[in-house]
Protein backbone atom coordinates (compact mmCIF):
# COMPACT_ATOMS: atom_id res chain seq x y z
CA UNK A 1 0.00 0.00 0.00
CA UNK A 2 1.23 3.51 -0.83
CA UNK A 3 2.08 5.85 2.10
CA UNK A 4 -0.62 8.28 0.90
CA UNK A 5 -3.15 5.49 1.45
CA UNK A 6 -1.62 4.24 4.70
CA UNK A 7 -2.38 7.68 6.19
CA UNK A 8 -6.07 6.71 5.96
CA UNK A 9 -5.39 3.30 7.48
CA UNK A 10 -3.75 4.87 10.53
CA UNK A 11 -6.44 7.56 10.72
CA UNK A 12 -9.06 4.81 11.04
CA UNK A 13 -7.03 2.49 13.29
CA UNK A 14 -5.68 5.14 15.68
CA UNK A 15 -7.10 8.65 14.94
CA UNK A 16 -5.07 10.40 17.65
CA UNK A 17 -1.72 9.00 16.56
CA UNK A 18 0.73 11.83 15.83
CA UNK A 19 1.81 12.14 12.18
CA UNK A 20 3.57 15.52 11.90
CA UNK A 21 5.29 17.58 14.57
CA UNK A 22 6.16 21.16 13.66
CA UNK A 23 6.89 24.26 15.75
CA UNK A 24 3.52 25.39 17.14
CA UNK A 25 1.69 22.62 15.25
CA UNK A 26 0.89 18.97 15.97
CA UNK A 27 -0.97 17.00 13.30
CA UNK A 28 -2.67 13.66 13.99
CA UNK A 29 -3.19 11.01 11.34
CA UNK A 30 -6.90 11.79 11.49
CA UNK A 31 -6.23 15.47 10.79
CA UNK A 32 -3.80 14.65 7.97
CA UNK A 33 -6.27 12.22 6.33
CA UNK A 34 -9.08 14.79 6.57
CA UNK A 35 -6.79 17.38 5.00
CA UNK A 36 -5.86 15.04 2.13
CA UNK A 37 -9.52 14.26 1.53
CA UNK A 38 -10.47 17.94 1.64
CA UNK A 39 -7.69 18.90 -0.80
CA UNK A 40 -8.77 16.06 -3.11
CA UNK A 41 -12.28 17.50 -3.19
CA UNK A 42 -10.96 20.98 -3.95
CA UNK A 43 -8.72 19.70 -6.75
CA UNK A 44 -11.70 18.15 -8.53
CA UNK A 45 -13.01 21.66 -9.23
CA UNK A 46 -9.88 22.43 -11.26
CA UNK A 47 -10.44 19.54 -13.69
CA UNK A 48 -6.73 18.68 -13.84
CA UNK A 49 -5.58 16.45 -16.68
CA UNK A 50 -3.99 13.27 -15.31
CA UNK A 51 -1.50 13.36 -18.17
CA UNK A 52 -0.13 16.69 -16.95
CA UNK A 53 2.16 16.72 -13.86
CA UNK A 54 1.69 19.39 -11.21
CA UNK A 55 4.45 21.10 -9.24
CA UNK A 56 3.74 21.90 -5.58
CA UNK A 57 5.56 25.02 -4.39
CA UNK A 58 4.35 25.25 -0.79
CA UNK A 59 6.85 25.89 1.97
CA UNK A 60 4.67 24.69 4.90
CA UNK A 61 5.38 20.91 5.36
CA UNK A 62 1.86 19.91 6.50
CA UNK A 63 0.24 21.75 3.62
CA UNK A 64 2.77 20.41 1.13
CA UNK A 65 2.27 16.79 2.20
CA UNK A 66 -1.53 17.11 2.11
CA UNK A 67 -1.50 18.53 -1.43
CA UNK A 68 1.05 16.01 -2.76
CA UNK A 69 -0.78 13.04 -1.23
CA UNK A 70 -4.09 14.31 -2.65
CA UNK A 71 -2.60 14.62 -6.14
CA UNK A 72 -1.07 11.14 -5.95
CA UNK A 73 -4.32 9.55 -4.81
CA UNK A 74 -6.04 11.29 -7.72
CA UNK A 75 -3.57 9.82 -10.20
CA UNK A 76 -1.79 13.10 -10.95
CA UNK A 77 2.02 13.10 -11.00
CA UNK A 78 3.37 15.71 -8.58
CA UNK A 79 6.67 17.43 -8.03
CA UNK A 80 7.39 19.06 -4.65
CA UNK A 81 9.68 22.02 -5.37
CA UNK A 82 11.16 25.20 -3.97
CA UNK A 83 10.84 28.55 -5.71
CA UNK A 84 14.35 28.30 -7.19
CA UNK A 85 13.16 25.39 -9.35
CA UNK A 86 10.31 27.37 -10.98
CA UNK A 87 12.35 28.50 -14.03
CA UNK A 88 13.16 24.86 -14.81
CA UNK A 89 9.59 23.52 -14.78
CA UNK A 90 8.34 24.32 -18.27
CA UNK A 91 11.58 23.22 -20.02
CA UNK A 92 11.00 19.87 -18.26
CA UNK A 93 7.37 19.53 -19.32
CA UNK A 94 5.66 20.78 -16.14
CA UNK A 95 3.16 23.55 -16.92
CA UNK A 96 1.02 23.52 -13.76
CA UNK A 97 1.91 24.70 -10.28
CA UNK A 98 0.06 24.90 -6.97
CA UNK A 99 1.53 27.62 -4.81
CA UNK A 100 0.65 29.45 -1.61
CA UNK A 101 2.25 32.64 -2.96
CA UNK A 102 0.29 35.62 -4.26
CA UNK A 103 0.04 36.20 -8.01
CA UNK A 104 1.67 34.34 -10.87
CA UNK A 105 4.72 32.27 -9.94
CA UNK A 106 5.02 30.16 -13.12
CA UNK A 107 5.29 32.37 -16.16
CA UNK A 108 3.30 31.04 -19.10
CA UNK A 109 1.86 28.16 -17.10
CA UNK A 110 -1.24 27.41 -15.08
CA UNK A 111 -1.03 28.90 -11.58
CA UNK A 112 -3.36 27.54 -8.89
CA UNK A 113 -3.45 29.43 -5.61
CA UNK A 114 -3.52 27.31 -2.45
CA UNK A 115 -4.81 28.68 0.83
CA UNK A 116 -5.42 26.97 4.20
CA UNK A 117 -9.19 26.76 3.57
CA UNK A 118 -8.39 23.81 1.31
CA UNK A 119 -7.64 21.77 4.44
CA UNK A 120 -11.05 22.13 6.09
CA UNK A 121 -13.09 18.94 5.71
CA UNK A 122 -16.65 19.31 4.42
CA UNK A 123 -17.90 16.67 6.88
CA UNK A 124 -16.74 15.01 10.07
CA UNK A 125 -16.42 11.53 8.57
CA UNK A 126 -13.57 9.96 6.64
CA UNK A 127 -14.32 8.05 3.47
CA UNK A 128 -12.18 5.39 1.88
CA UNK A 129 -14.61 4.93 -0.98
CA UNK A 130 -12.68 7.18 -3.37
CA UNK A 131 -10.46 5.06 -5.56
CA UNK A 132 -6.78 5.77 -4.99
CA UNK A 133 -4.31 5.70 -7.88
CA UNK A 134 -1.25 6.49 -5.77
CA UNK A 135 0.54 3.16 -6.35
CA UNK A 136 0.60 3.74 -10.12
CA UNK A 137 1.30 7.48 -10.09
CA UNK A 138 4.72 9.04 -10.65
CA UNK A 139 6.52 11.65 -8.60
CA UNK A 140 9.07 14.02 -10.09
CA UNK A 141 12.07 15.35 -8.21
CA UNK A 142 14.73 17.81 -9.28
CA UNK A 143 18.21 16.97 -8.07
CA UNK A 144 21.11 19.33 -8.65
CA UNK A 145 23.84 17.24 -7.04
CA UNK A 146 27.17 19.02 -7.25
CA UNK A 147 26.50 20.88 -10.52
CA UNK A 148 23.76 23.30 -9.49
CA UNK A 149 21.81 22.51 -12.67
CA UNK A 150 18.45 20.88 -11.76
CA UNK A 151 18.03 17.42 -13.22
CA UNK A 152 14.57 15.89 -13.56
CA UNK A 153 14.16 12.39 -12.13
CA UNK A 154 10.85 10.52 -12.55
CA UNK A 155 10.02 8.10 -9.76
CA UNK A 156 7.13 5.65 -10.28
CA UNK A 157 4.69 4.90 -7.50
CA UNK A 158 6.05 1.35 -7.35
CA UNK A 159 9.26 2.73 -5.85
CA UNK A 160 7.55 2.79 -2.47
CA UNK A 161 6.99 -0.97 -2.70
CA UNK A 162 10.76 -1.33 -3.17
CA UNK A 163 11.37 0.77 -0.06
CA UNK A 164 8.83 -1.23 1.94
CA UNK A 165 10.59 -4.47 0.95
CA UNK A 166 13.89 -3.33 2.51
CA UNK A 167 12.31 -1.43 5.41
CA UNK A 168 13.60 -3.92 8.02
CA UNK A 169 17.17 -3.50 6.73
CA UNK A 170 17.37 0.28 6.48
CA UNK A 171 15.67 1.10 9.79
CA UNK A 172 13.17 3.71 8.61
CA UNK A 173 10.57 2.40 11.06
CA UNK A 174 12.66 1.49 14.11
CA UNK A 175 11.62 4.53 16.16
CA UNK A 176 8.42 6.35 16.99
CA UNK A 177 9.61 9.91 16.34
CA UNK A 178 12.12 11.10 13.74
CA UNK A 179 13.57 14.54 13.15
CA UNK A 180 13.74 14.83 9.35
CA UNK A 181 16.21 17.62 8.55
CA UNK A 182 16.12 17.48 4.70
CA UNK A 183 13.26 19.49 3.23
CA UNK A 184 10.30 17.90 1.49
CA UNK A 185 11.43 19.39 -1.83
CA UNK A 186 14.20 16.78 -1.98
CA UNK A 187 13.57 13.12 -2.70
CA UNK A 188 15.59 12.35 0.44
CA UNK A 189 13.29 14.38 2.70
CA UNK A 190 9.99 13.54 1.01
CA UNK A 191 10.48 9.80 0.61
CA UNK A 192 11.88 9.41 4.12
CA UNK A 193 8.90 11.31 5.55
CA UNK A 194 6.50 9.25 3.42
CA UNK A 195 7.99 6.01 4.75
CA UNK A 196 7.60 7.31 8.29
CA UNK A 197 3.93 7.89 7.44
CA UNK A 198 3.69 4.37 6.00
CA UNK A 199 4.89 2.92 9.29
CA UNK A 200 2.52 5.07 11.33
CA UNK A 201 5.35 6.95 13.05
CA UNK A 202 5.83 10.69 13.66
CA UNK A 203 7.93 13.05 11.54
CA UNK A 204 9.30 16.22 13.13
CA UNK A 205 9.91 18.98 10.57
CA UNK A 206 11.38 22.36 11.47
CA UNK A 207 13.51 25.07 9.80
CA UNK A 208 16.90 26.05 11.26
CA UNK A 209 19.38 24.12 13.38
CA UNK A 210 18.61 25.89 16.66
CA UNK A 211 14.90 25.16 16.38
CA UNK A 212 15.54 21.56 15.33
CA UNK A 213 17.73 20.98 18.40
CA UNK A 214 15.10 22.55 20.64
CA UNK A 215 12.40 20.25 19.25
CA UNK A 216 14.42 17.10 19.97
CA UNK A 217 13.83 17.72 23.66
CA UNK A 218 10.34 19.17 23.29
CA UNK A 219 9.01 16.13 21.41
CA UNK A 220 11.36 13.41 22.77
CA UNK A 221 12.75 12.73 19.31
CA UNK A 222 14.44 9.33 19.08
CA UNK A 223 16.28 9.53 15.74
CA UNK A 224 17.65 12.17 13.39
CA UNK A 225 17.68 11.84 9.61
CA UNK A 226 20.08 14.27 7.91
CA UNK A 227 22.80 14.76 5.33
CA UNK A 228 26.38 15.01 6.67
CA UNK A 229 26.45 18.75 5.96
CA UNK A 230 23.18 19.26 7.84
CA UNK A 231 24.44 17.15 10.75
CA UNK A 232 27.56 19.29 10.77
CA UNK A 233 25.34 22.35 11.10
CA UNK A 234 23.63 20.83 14.13
CA UNK A 235 26.99 20.06 15.76
CA UNK A 236 28.38 23.52 15.02
CA UNK A 237 25.29 25.05 16.63
CA UNK A 238 25.94 22.99 19.76
CA UNK A 239 29.65 23.80 19.72
CA UNK A 240 28.87 27.52 19.47
CA UNK A 241 27.25 27.44 22.91
CA UNK A 242 23.75 25.96 22.64
CA UNK A 243 23.17 23.80 25.72
CA UNK A 244 20.89 20.78 25.38
CA UNK A 245 20.78 17.30 26.88
CA UNK A 246 19.32 14.74 24.52
CA UNK A 247 18.03 11.94 26.73
CA UNK A 248 15.57 10.60 24.14
CA UNK A 249 17.93 10.49 21.15
CA UNK A 250 19.01 6.97 20.16
CA UNK A 251 20.41 7.23 16.63
CA UNK A 252 21.59 9.61 13.90
CA UNK A 253 21.13 8.38 10.35
CA UNK A 254 23.21 10.10 7.67
CA UNK A 255 22.77 9.99 3.89
CA UNK A 256 23.10 12.29 0.92
CA UNK A 257 26.86 12.77 1.19
CA UNK A 258 30.08 11.40 2.64
CA UNK A 259 30.55 11.56 6.41
CA UNK A 260 34.09 12.18 7.59
CA UNK A 261 35.44 10.38 10.65
CA UNK A 262 35.87 13.75 12.36
CA UNK A 263 32.18 14.59 11.89
CA UNK A 264 31.11 11.14 13.11
CA UNK A 265 33.14 11.53 16.30
CA UNK A 266 31.75 15.02 16.94
CA UNK A 267 28.21 13.69 16.48
CA UNK A 268 28.88 10.87 18.95
CA UNK A 269 30.29 13.34 21.47
CA UNK A 270 27.60 16.03 21.17
CA UNK A 271 24.43 14.25 20.10
CA UNK A 272 24.29 10.47 20.19
CA UNK A 273 26.66 7.49 20.23
CA UNK A 274 24.83 5.59 17.48
CA UNK A 275 25.65 6.92 14.00
CA UNK A 276 24.48 5.01 10.93
CA UNK A 277 25.86 5.75 7.46
CA UNK A 278 23.78 5.18 4.33
CA UNK A 279 25.01 5.57 0.76
CA UNK A 280 22.39 6.12 -1.93
CA UNK A 281 20.91 8.53 -4.45
CA UNK A 282 17.62 9.75 -5.91
CA UNK A 283 18.04 7.55 -8.99
CA UNK A 284 19.03 4.43 -7.06
CA UNK A 285 17.53 4.65 -3.58
CA UNK A 286 19.50 3.07 -0.70
CA UNK A 287 22.64 1.29 -1.93
CA UNK A 288 24.83 0.51 1.09
CA UNK A 289 24.48 0.82 4.86
CA UNK A 290 26.47 0.31 8.06
CA UNK A 291 26.74 1.47 11.65
CA UNK A 292 29.73 3.81 11.80
CA UNK A 293 31.44 1.78 14.54
CA UNK A 294 31.66 -1.16 12.12
CA UNK A 295 33.48 0.82 9.44
CA UNK A 296 35.29 3.47 11.50
CA UNK A 297 38.66 1.85 10.79
CA UNK A 298 37.99 1.60 7.04
CA UNK A 299 39.08 4.77 5.20
CA UNK A 300 36.19 6.20 3.12
CA UNK A 301 33.92 3.28 4.11
CA UNK A 302 30.16 3.78 3.60
CA UNK A 303 28.77 0.31 4.33
CA UNK A 304 27.74 -3.07 2.97
CA UNK A 305 25.54 -3.45 -0.13
CA UNK A 306 21.86 -3.79 0.71
CA UNK A 307 19.86 -6.89 -0.30
CA UNK A 308 18.83 -6.78 -3.95
CA UNK A 309 21.49 -4.20 -4.90
CA UNK A 310 24.31 -5.28 -7.22
CA UNK A 311 27.40 -3.04 -7.04
CA UNK A 312 30.52 -3.20 -9.19
CA UNK A 313 33.74 -1.20 -9.32
CA UNK A 314 34.86 -0.93 -12.94
CA UNK A 315 37.72 0.57 -14.95
CA UNK A 316 37.37 3.07 -17.81
CA UNK A 317 36.41 0.20 -20.14
CA UNK A 318 33.56 -0.92 -17.90
CA UNK A 319 35.40 -4.04 -16.72
CA UNK A 320 35.17 -5.07 -13.03
CA UNK A 321 38.35 -4.59 -10.98
CA UNK A 322 39.60 -6.60 -8.03
CA UNK A 323 38.99 -5.76 -4.36
CA UNK A 324 41.17 -2.92 -3.16
CA UNK A 325 41.40 -1.32 -6.63
CA UNK A 326 39.82 2.08 -7.16
CA UNK A 327 37.46 2.57 -10.09
CA UNK A 328 34.07 3.90 -11.09
CA UNK A 329 31.10 2.80 -8.97
CA UNK A 330 28.05 1.41 -10.72
CA UNK A 331 24.97 -0.37 -9.42
CA UNK A 332 21.68 -1.90 -10.50
CA UNK A 333 18.58 -3.09 -8.70
CA UNK A 334 14.82 -3.22 -9.04
CA UNK A 335 14.81 0.37 -7.82
CA UNK A 336 17.21 1.67 -10.50
CA UNK A 337 15.34 -0.30 -13.19
CA UNK A 338 12.00 1.23 -12.22
CA UNK A 339 13.37 4.77 -12.10
CA UNK A 340 15.18 4.34 -15.42
CA UNK A 341 12.05 2.97 -17.11
CA UNK A 342 9.91 5.82 -15.77
CA UNK A 343 12.44 8.48 -16.80
CA UNK A 344 13.19 6.85 -20.18
CA UNK A 345 9.98 5.09 -21.32
CA UNK A 346 11.38 4.62 -24.83
CA UNK A 347 14.08 2.36 -23.32
CA UNK A 348 11.90 0.60 -20.73
CA UNK A 349 12.64 -2.86 -22.18
CA UNK A 350 16.33 -2.40 -21.35
CA UNK A 351 15.76 -1.26 -17.77
CA UNK A 352 16.53 -4.64 -16.21
CA UNK A 353 20.07 -4.59 -17.62
CA UNK A 354 20.68 -0.91 -16.90
CA UNK A 355 23.71 0.02 -14.80
CA UNK A 356 23.49 3.36 -13.01
CA UNK A 357 26.72 5.32 -12.54
CA UNK A 358 26.55 7.81 -9.64
CA UNK A 359 29.80 9.46 -10.79
CA UNK A 360 31.72 8.33 -7.70
CA UNK A 361 35.13 6.74 -7.43
CA UNK A 362 35.24 3.79 -5.05
CA UNK A 363 36.60 0.41 -4.12
CA UNK A 364 35.62 -2.71 -2.22
CA UNK A 365 37.62 -4.05 0.70
CA UNK A 366 38.33 -7.77 1.00
CA UNK A 367 35.56 -7.85 3.63
CA UNK A 368 33.03 -6.47 1.13
CA UNK A 369 32.77 -2.93 2.51
CA UNK A 370 32.06 -0.29 -0.13
CA UNK A 371 34.38 2.74 0.09
CA UNK A 372 33.68 6.02 -1.70
CA UNK A 373 36.78 8.07 -2.44
CA UNK A 374 35.15 11.09 -4.07
CA UNK A 375 33.46 12.28 -7.20
CA UNK A 376 35.12 11.42 -10.49
CA UNK A 377 34.59 14.99 -11.69
CA UNK A 378 36.04 16.35 -8.41
CA UNK A 379 39.49 15.03 -9.23
CA UNK A 380 41.81 17.95 -10.02
CA UNK A 381 44.68 17.20 -12.40
CA UNK A 382 47.51 19.57 -11.48
CA UNK A 383 50.04 18.90 -14.21
CA UNK A 384 49.73 15.13 -13.91
CA UNK A 385 49.27 15.05 -10.14
CA UNK A 386 45.68 14.03 -9.45
CA UNK A 387 44.07 15.27 -6.23
CA UNK A 388 40.60 14.65 -4.77
CA UNK A 389 38.93 17.98 -4.00
CA UNK A 390 36.83 16.52 -1.19
CA UNK A 391 39.87 15.25 0.69
CA UNK A 392 41.59 18.64 0.34
CA UNK A 393 38.49 20.33 1.78
CA UNK A 394 38.62 18.12 4.86
CA UNK A 395 42.17 19.29 5.52
CA UNK A 396 41.25 22.98 5.15
CA UNK A 397 38.24 22.61 7.45
CA UNK A 398 40.55 21.22 10.12
CA UNK A 399 42.38 24.53 10.51
CA UNK A 400 41.41 26.82 13.43
CA UNK A 401 39.17 29.66 12.33
CA UNK A 402 37.82 27.84 9.24
CA UNK A 403 34.09 27.19 9.49
CA UNK A 404 33.67 25.77 5.97
CA UNK A 405 35.80 25.28 2.89
CA UNK A 406 35.44 24.50 -0.80
CA UNK A 407 38.15 23.52 -3.29
CA UNK A 408 38.07 23.53 -7.09
CA UNK A 409 40.45 23.40 -10.02
CA UNK A 410 40.84 26.50 -12.21
CA UNK A 411 42.90 26.56 -15.39
CA UNK A 412 46.01 28.70 -14.84
CA UNK A 413 48.10 30.82 -17.20
CA UNK A 414 50.21 27.85 -18.30
CA UNK A 415 47.25 25.61 -19.14
CA UNK A 416 47.52 23.60 -15.92
CA UNK A 417 44.78 23.43 -13.29
CA UNK A 418 45.51 25.30 -10.07
CA UNK A 419 44.01 24.64 -6.64
CA UNK A 420 41.64 27.47 -5.67
CA UNK A 421 40.09 27.58 -2.21
CA UNK A 422 37.09 29.40 -0.79
CA UNK A 423 36.80 29.56 3.00
CA UNK A 424 34.07 30.68 5.37
CA UNK A 425 35.82 32.06 8.47
CA UNK A 426 34.46 32.08 12.01
CA UNK A 427 37.43 34.14 13.27
CA UNK A 428 39.56 36.79 11.64
CA UNK A 429 42.26 34.44 10.36
CA UNK A 430 44.86 35.59 7.82
CA UNK A 431 44.30 34.10 4.36
CA UNK A 432 48.00 34.56 3.53
CA UNK A 433 48.99 32.60 6.64
CA UNK A 434 46.43 29.89 5.85
CA UNK A 435 47.66 29.65 2.25
CA UNK A 436 51.26 29.30 3.41
CA UNK A 437 50.32 26.68 6.02
CA UNK A 438 48.43 24.59 3.47
CA UNK A 439 51.42 24.70 1.15
CA UNK A 440 53.56 23.24 3.93
CA UNK A 441 50.97 20.65 5.04
CA UNK A 442 51.95 17.11 3.97
CA UNK A 443 48.31 16.03 4.27
CA UNK A 444 47.15 18.75 1.83
CA UNK A 445 49.77 17.67 -0.73
CA UNK A 446 49.32 20.69 -3.04
CA UNK A 447 50.17 24.35 -3.41
CA UNK A 448 47.28 26.81 -3.41
CA UNK A 449 46.89 29.05 -6.43
CA UNK A 450 44.26 31.40 -4.97
CA UNK A 451 42.38 31.57 -1.67
CA UNK A 452 39.35 33.75 -0.96
CA UNK A 453 37.12 34.47 2.02
CA UNK A 454 33.41 34.05 1.17
CA UNK A 455 30.24 34.60 3.20
CA UNK A 456 28.93 31.15 2.29
CA UNK A 457 29.62 28.34 -0.15
CA UNK A 458 27.13 27.36 -2.86
CA UNK A 459 25.41 24.21 -1.64
CA UNK A 460 22.23 22.39 -2.63
CA UNK A 461 19.33 21.62 -0.27
CA UNK A 462 21.19 18.67 1.26
CA UNK A 463 24.34 20.72 1.78
CA UNK A 464 26.38 19.21 -1.07
CA UNK A 465 28.93 21.62 -2.47
CA UNK A 466 28.06 22.78 -5.99
CA UNK A 467 31.59 22.87 -7.33
CA UNK A 468 30.77 24.46 -10.68
CA UNK A 469 29.10 27.37 -8.90
CA UNK A 470 32.05 27.63 -6.49
CA UNK A 471 34.38 27.93 -9.46
CA UNK A 472 32.24 30.72 -10.94
CA UNK A 473 32.18 32.50 -7.57
CA UNK A 474 35.95 32.38 -7.06
CA UNK A 475 36.72 33.44 -10.63
CA UNK A 476 34.31 36.36 -10.17
CA UNK A 477 36.11 37.40 -6.97
CA UNK A 478 39.46 37.16 -8.74
CA UNK A 479 38.28 39.30 -11.67
CA UNK A 480 36.78 41.87 -9.29
CA UNK A 481 40.13 42.20 -7.50
CA UNK A 482 42.14 42.77 -10.68
CA UNK A 483 42.45 46.51 -11.46
CA UNK A 484 41.30 47.66 -14.88
CA UNK A 485 44.11 49.09 -17.06
CA UNK A 486 44.10 52.88 -16.87
CA UNK A 487 41.84 52.99 -13.82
Amino acid sequence: MHPADMVFFWAKADPGRLAILQPNLVVTYRTLAEAVESVSERLRHYDLDRREPVAVAIHHPFWQLAVCFALLRGGIACSPIGRSTLPHLRPNGINNVISAAEGQVLSGGRNIRFDPSWLRPASGSLSLSHESRATTTNMIFFTSGTTGVPKKVVMPGGIFAERIRILPFIGEAHYSRFLVVPGLNSSFGFIRTAMIMYAGKSACLAPGFELQLRLINAFNIEAIVASPQQASGLVQTLESGSKYRFRSLNEIRLAGGICSDDLAERLKLRLCRNVTIKYGATEAGPIALAHHDLIADVPSGVGYPLPGVEIEIVDENGLPVSAGTTGMVRCRSGYTANVYAASNPECAEMAGEYWWYPGDLGRFTEAGILCIEGRADDVINCGGVKLAAGQLEEVVRGYPGVKDAGVCGVRGNFGVDEIWVGVVRDTDISLDTLKRSLGEDDEFRASVGEIFAVDQLPRNDLGKLQRAKLKELLIGLKNASVPIDGA
